[in-house]
């Protein structure tokens, strides 16, 4: 097996292990774009993956939560990881999804930051999700 074909099929056992306790997985560079995102985006953040490729992480971070994360990545980059914080992402139309973010730097990926995120459900919010994405077609 050729080193590519080695990593590429390394970086796909990675990412399905974190789908195993997330809903959205994120590559950040260390400039915090967007490197890969992979999950339920079109649902969850009104965008698919390819459009949120090499956009800054904080486009997606609620407003009044933009400071905490630079802050836990901040402090995660001396200490390599941040475990289960809650805070909230920009879901469709402005409305905040509450969701807990893991992460920890991964060497073999250039040191990129893997930040899994598990949505935690809030009464109502998604039911107001599917009602947003009702008119949108299936892209599968």
């Amino acid at each position: 097996m050729a080193h590519t074909d080695k990593t590429k099929r390394e970086k796909e056992r990675f990412v399905a292990l974190s789908f195993c306790r997330a809903d959205l997985l994120f590559e950040l560079n260390d400039n915090r774009e967007i490197e890969f995102v992979a999950g339920a985006t079109p649902v969850l953040l009104g965008k698919t993956a390819q459009e949120m490729t090499s956009t800054l992480f904080s486009d997606y971070i609620h407003n009044e939560d933009i400071k905490l994360v630079n802050e836990l990545l901040d402090t995660a980059c001396n200490k390599g990881r941040l475990d289960d914080v809650t805070l909230h992402l920009k879901g469709p139309k402005g409305m905040k999804l509450r969701v807990s973010l893991s992460g920890y730097r991964v060497p073999d990926f250039n040191n990129h930051f893997s930040l899994p995120s598990r949505l935690i459900p809030i009464a109502g919010v998604l039911v107001k999700l599917n009602h947003l994405n009702a008119k949108k077609k299936p892209t599968c």
